[in-house]
Protein backbone atom coordinates (compact mmCIF):
# COMPACT_ATOMS: atom_id res chain seq x y z
CA UNK A 1 0.00 0.00 0.00
CA UNK A 2 2.69 2.47 0.90
CA UNK A 3 4.72 1.90 -2.44
CA UNK A 4 1.64 2.25 -4.22
CA UNK A 5 1.17 5.79 -2.66
CA UNK A 6 4.38 6.02 -3.27
CA UNK A 7 4.59 5.95 -6.69
CA UNK A 8 0.89 7.98 -7.12
CA UNK A 9 2.83 11.19 -5.51
CA UNK A 10 6.10 10.51 -7.58
CA UNK A 11 3.55 10.38 -10.53
CA UNK A 12 2.05 13.77 -9.31
CA UNK A 13 5.44 15.34 -8.84
CA UNK A 14 6.59 14.34 -12.30
CA UNK A 15 3.56 15.65 -14.16
CA UNK A 16 3.52 19.32 -12.09
CA UNK A 17 7.11 19.92 -12.88
CA UNK A 18 6.40 18.45 -16.86
CA UNK A 19 3.13 21.12 -16.55
CA UNK A 20 5.46 23.79 -15.36
CA UNK A 21 8.53 23.31 -17.57
CA UNK A 22 5.89 23.74 -20.67
CA UNK A 23 3.95 26.98 -19.23
CA UNK A 24 7.86 28.36 -18.43
CA UNK A 25 9.16 27.09 -21.83
CA UNK A 26 10.47 30.18 -23.94
CA UNK A 27 9.69 29.78 -27.53
CA UNK A 28 12.63 30.08 -30.20
CA UNK A 29 12.80 33.60 -31.66
CA UNK A 30 13.14 33.80 -35.56
CA UNK A 31 14.68 37.16 -37.38
CA UNK A 32 15.49 38.92 -40.36
CA UNK A 33 18.61 40.99 -40.77
CA UNK A 34 19.32 43.27 -43.77
CA UNK A 35 21.10 46.19 -45.31
CA UNK A 36 20.09 48.92 -47.75
CA UNK A 37 22.09 52.23 -49.22
CA UNK A 38 19.48 55.03 -50.01
CA UNK A 39 20.68 57.05 -53.19
CA UNK A 40 21.53 59.63 -50.80
CA UNK A 41 24.14 57.65 -49.67
CA UNK A 42 21.89 57.17 -46.01
CA UNK A 43 22.33 53.29 -45.01
CA UNK A 44 19.24 51.17 -43.42
CA UNK A 45 19.49 48.65 -41.30
CA UNK A 46 16.15 46.74 -41.18
CA UNK A 47 15.28 43.63 -38.95
CA UNK A 48 11.98 41.83 -37.79
CA UNK A 49 11.90 39.72 -35.29
CA UNK A 50 9.12 36.37 -34.74
CA UNK A 51 8.16 33.18 -33.50
CA UNK A 52 6.34 30.60 -35.55
CA UNK A 53 4.48 27.79 -34.25
CA UNK A 54 3.15 25.31 -37.02
CA UNK A 55 2.19 27.34 -39.74
CA UNK A 56 1.02 30.40 -37.44
CA UNK A 57 3.83 33.29 -37.81
CA UNK A 58 3.53 35.88 -34.53
CA UNK A 59 5.60 39.07 -35.13
CA UNK A 60 7.39 40.51 -31.61
CA UNK A 61 6.44 43.92 -30.68
CA UNK A 62 7.64 46.68 -29.07
CA UNK A 63 10.86 44.68 -28.70
CA UNK A 64 14.27 46.48 -27.88
CA UNK A 65 16.44 46.39 -30.53
CA UNK A 66 20.07 47.14 -30.24
CA UNK A 67 22.04 47.95 -33.12
CA UNK A 68 25.79 47.42 -33.07
CA UNK A 69 29.05 47.78 -35.27
CA UNK A 70 32.71 47.21 -34.75
CA UNK A 71 35.90 48.18 -34.98
CA UNK A 72 39.29 46.06 -34.62
CA UNK A 73 39.06 46.54 -31.01
CA UNK A 74 35.33 47.24 -29.67
CA UNK A 75 31.80 47.41 -30.48
CA UNK A 76 29.88 50.38 -31.35
CA UNK A 77 26.07 51.32 -30.54
CA UNK A 78 24.81 52.54 -32.70
CA UNK A 79 21.30 52.77 -30.59
CA UNK A 80 18.08 50.79 -29.85
CA UNK A 81 14.68 51.08 -31.42
CA UNK A 82 11.43 49.11 -30.77
CA UNK A 83 9.53 46.75 -33.21
CA UNK A 84 6.07 47.81 -34.76
CA UNK A 85 2.91 45.95 -34.35
CA UNK A 86 4.75 43.93 -37.25
CA UNK A 87 7.74 43.02 -35.33
CA UNK A 88 9.72 45.46 -37.43
CA UNK A 89 12.22 47.89 -36.74
CA UNK A 90 14.81 50.49 -39.12
CA UNK A 91 17.97 51.99 -38.23
CA UNK A 92 18.43 55.35 -40.62
CA UNK A 93 22.61 55.89 -40.37
CA UNK A 94 22.84 59.62 -41.91
CA UNK A 95 25.78 59.68 -44.79
CA UNK A 96 27.80 62.17 -42.65
CA UNK A 97 28.26 59.20 -39.77
CA UNK A 98 31.32 57.22 -40.64
CA UNK A 99 30.97 53.40 -40.16
CA UNK A 100 34.09 51.48 -39.38
CA UNK A 101 35.58 49.57 -42.26
CA UNK A 102 37.99 47.03 -42.65
CA UNK A 103 41.08 47.41 -45.50
CA UNK A 104 38.64 45.70 -47.87
CA UNK A 105 35.77 48.04 -47.23
CA UNK A 106 34.09 45.61 -45.33
CA UNK A 107 31.49 46.96 -42.67
CA UNK A 108 30.10 44.70 -39.89
CA UNK A 109 26.97 45.10 -38.19
CA UNK A 110 25.19 43.28 -35.99
CA UNK A 111 22.04 43.60 -33.58
CA UNK A 112 20.69 41.74 -30.13
CA UNK A 113 16.65 41.46 -29.06
CA UNK A 114 17.00 40.46 -25.68
CA UNK A 115 13.67 38.16 -25.11
CA UNK A 116 11.32 38.36 -23.45
CA UNK A 117 8.99 36.01 -21.00
CA UNK A 118 8.20 33.64 -23.62
CA UNK A 119 10.50 34.33 -26.51
CA UNK A 120 14.06 33.83 -26.41
CA UNK A 121 16.77 36.26 -27.04
CA UNK A 122 18.30 36.58 -30.81
CA UNK A 123 21.24 38.28 -32.24
CA UNK A 124 22.80 38.00 -35.81
CA UNK A 125 25.02 39.61 -37.39
CA UNK A 126 25.82 41.21 -41.20
CA UNK A 127 28.99 41.62 -43.66
CA UNK A 128 28.38 44.13 -46.09
CA UNK A 129 30.89 45.85 -48.66
CA UNK A 130 30.16 49.15 -49.87
CA UNK A 131 29.05 49.93 -53.44
CA UNK A 132 28.34 52.93 -55.01
CA UNK A 133 26.12 53.22 -58.22
CA UNK A 134 27.08 55.68 -60.62
CA UNK A 135 24.13 56.71 -63.12
CA UNK A 136 23.97 58.71 -66.47
CA UNK A 137 21.00 58.89 -68.95
CA UNK A 138 22.54 59.40 -71.96
CA UNK A 139 20.26 59.90 -75.63
CA UNK A 140 22.05 59.11 -79.05
CA UNK A 141 21.92 60.17 -82.25
CA UNK A 142 19.24 58.34 -83.42
CA UNK A 143 16.88 59.99 -80.22
CA UNK A 144 17.08 56.28 -78.43
CA UNK A 145 17.15 56.50 -74.45
CA UNK A 146 19.81 54.51 -72.78
CA UNK A 147 20.44 53.81 -68.80
CA UNK A 148 23.91 53.50 -68.21
CA UNK A 149 25.61 52.81 -64.74
CA UNK A 150 29.10 52.38 -63.55
CA UNK A 151 29.59 50.03 -59.67
CA UNK A 152 32.70 51.16 -57.97
CA UNK A 153 33.56 49.56 -54.03
CA UNK A 154 34.63 51.51 -51.16
CA UNK A 155 38.64 51.73 -53.14
CA UNK A 156 37.33 52.91 -56.12
CA UNK A 157 37.89 49.58 -57.85
CA UNK A 158 35.22 48.56 -60.49
CA UNK A 159 32.35 45.83 -59.08
CA UNK A 160 31.98 42.86 -62.09
CA UNK A 161 29.80 40.58 -62.37
CA UNK A 162 26.60 41.98 -60.33
CA UNK A 163 22.87 41.52 -61.18
CA UNK A 164 21.42 45.28 -61.88
CA UNK A 165 17.77 46.04 -62.21
CA UNK A 166 16.30 48.88 -63.95
CA UNK A 167 12.86 49.82 -63.01
CA UNK A 168 10.17 52.52 -63.22
CA UNK A 169 8.11 54.11 -60.56
CA UNK A 170 4.42 53.14 -61.03
CA UNK A 171 1.51 53.84 -59.01
CA UNK A 172 1.73 50.53 -56.44
CA UNK A 173 4.93 48.81 -57.32
CA UNK A 174 7.95 49.26 -59.59
CA UNK A 175 7.98 48.21 -63.49
CA UNK A 176 10.64 46.08 -64.49
CA UNK A 177 12.37 47.35 -67.69
CA UNK A 178 15.60 45.17 -68.07
CA UNK A 179 18.48 43.89 -65.80
CA UNK A 180 21.82 42.63 -66.55
CA UNK A 181 25.20 41.90 -65.04
CA UNK A 182 28.04 44.14 -64.55
CA UNK A 183 31.23 44.15 -66.93
CA UNK A 184 35.03 43.76 -66.54
CA UNK A 185 34.84 47.47 -65.99
CA UNK A 186 31.77 47.57 -63.30
CA UNK A 187 29.67 49.18 -66.04
CA UNK A 188 26.10 48.18 -67.35
CA UNK A 189 24.13 50.27 -70.05
CA UNK A 190 20.16 49.17 -70.91
CA UNK A 191 18.29 50.73 -73.80
CA UNK A 192 14.54 52.49 -72.29
CA UNK A 193 11.70 52.48 -73.82
CA UNK A 194 10.47 55.79 -74.94
CA UNK A 195 6.52 54.77 -74.99
CA UNK A 196 6.33 55.21 -71.14
CA UNK A 197 3.63 57.40 -69.68
CA UNK A 198 4.64 59.68 -66.84
CA UNK A 199 3.02 62.52 -64.78
CA UNK A 200 1.89 65.48 -66.41
CA UNK A 201 5.11 67.17 -67.25
CA UNK A 202 6.21 63.58 -68.61
CA UNK A 203 8.53 62.94 -65.44
CA UNK A 204 9.52 59.20 -64.90
CA UNK A 205 11.53 58.05 -60.76
CA UNK A 206 13.92 55.45 -62.59
CA UNK A 207 15.52 52.78 -60.23
CA UNK A 208 18.69 51.69 -60.56
CA UNK A 209 19.03 49.22 -57.91
CA UNK A 210 21.51 46.47 -56.97
CA UNK A 211 18.85 43.79 -54.74
CA UNK A 212 19.75 41.57 -51.53
CA UNK A 213 23.36 41.24 -52.85
CA UNK A 214 25.27 38.61 -50.49
CA UNK A 215 28.19 40.64 -50.82
CA UNK A 216 26.94 44.35 -51.20
CA UNK A 217 23.23 43.74 -49.60
CA UNK A 218 20.60 46.28 -51.21
CA UNK A 219 22.02 49.76 -52.80
CA UNK A 220 19.70 51.92 -55.05
CA UNK A 221 20.00 54.92 -56.85
CA UNK A 222 16.82 57.04 -58.44
CA UNK A 223 16.75 59.74 -61.14
CA UNK A 224 13.81 62.16 -62.07
CA UNK A 225 13.84 61.71 -65.60
CA UNK A 226 11.53 63.65 -68.58
CA UNK A 227 11.52 60.47 -70.75
CA UNK A 228 8.04 59.81 -70.40
CA UNK A 229 5.08 61.13 -72.14
CA UNK A 230 2.96 63.67 -70.54
CA UNK A 231 -0.57 63.13 -69.21
CA UNK A 232 -3.16 65.11 -68.27
CA UNK A 233 -4.40 63.81 -64.85
CA UNK A 234 -7.13 66.22 -64.49
CA UNK A 235 -10.39 64.95 -63.80
CA UNK A 236 -12.95 65.74 -66.68
CA UNK A 237 -16.64 65.80 -66.87
CA UNK A 238 -17.49 62.54 -68.44
CA UNK A 239 -20.66 61.47 -70.62
CA UNK A 240 -23.01 58.90 -70.29
CA UNK A 241 -20.82 55.73 -70.64
CA UNK A 242 -20.62 52.55 -68.55
CA UNK A 243 -17.97 53.71 -66.14
CA UNK A 244 -19.59 56.95 -65.46
CA UNK A 245 -22.81 57.74 -63.06
CA UNK A 246 -24.97 58.40 -65.79
CA UNK A 247 -25.63 55.11 -67.83
CA UNK A 248 -25.99 55.16 -71.62
CA UNK A 249 -29.30 55.99 -72.77
CA UNK A 250 -30.19 52.83 -74.77
CA UNK A 251 -29.15 50.66 -71.46
CA UNK A 252 -31.39 53.05 -69.51
CA UNK A 253 -34.63 52.29 -72.44
CA UNK A 254 -33.74 48.64 -72.23
CA UNK A 255 -33.81 48.40 -68.42
CA UNK A 256 -37.24 49.95 -68.28
CA UNK A 257 -38.43 48.00 -70.89
CA UNK A 258 -37.31 44.90 -69.41
CA UNK A 259 -39.44 46.36 -66.09
CA UNK A 260 -42.46 47.73 -67.77
CA UNK A 261 -42.62 44.22 -68.86
CA UNK A 262 -42.33 42.02 -66.23
CA UNK A 263 -44.71 44.17 -64.11
CA UNK A 264 -47.48 44.25 -66.69
CA UNK A 265 -47.11 40.60 -67.21
CA UNK A 266 -47.73 40.34 -63.00
CA UNK A 267 -50.60 42.92 -63.82
CA UNK A 268 -52.28 40.38 -66.55
CA UNK A 269 -51.60 37.39 -64.22
CA UNK A 270 -53.47 38.94 -61.36
CA UNK A 271 -56.32 39.87 -63.56
CA UNK A 272 -57.07 36.54 -64.56
CA UNK A 273 -56.71 34.86 -61.17
CA UNK A 274 -59.30 37.76 -59.92
CA UNK A 275 -61.59 36.93 -63.02
CA UNK A 276 -61.03 33.19 -62.43
CA UNK A 277 -62.10 34.00 -58.61
CA UNK A 278 -65.23 35.92 -60.01
CA UNK A 279 -66.27 32.93 -62.12
CA UNK A 280 -66.09 30.82 -59.79
CA UNK A 281 -68.38 32.44 -57.17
Amino acid sequence: MIRKIQILVGLLLFTLIIGSSDVTAQIRTRSDFSYTKLTDGTKVLKVKVFTKQGPVFNYINNGNIQFLTSNDTAEIDLGTLQTDEDGKVALYIDKGYVIPMDETGNMHFMFRYDGNDSCQETDDELDVLDLNINYELVMDEDSLYFVNAALTDALGNPVIDEEVFIRVKRLYSYLPIESTISDEEGNVSVQFPSDLPGDSLGNLQISVIVKESGQYGTVEAIVISDWGIPVDYSEHEVGRALWAKAGPLWMLIAIYIVIFGAWSQFCVALYFLFKMRNAKS
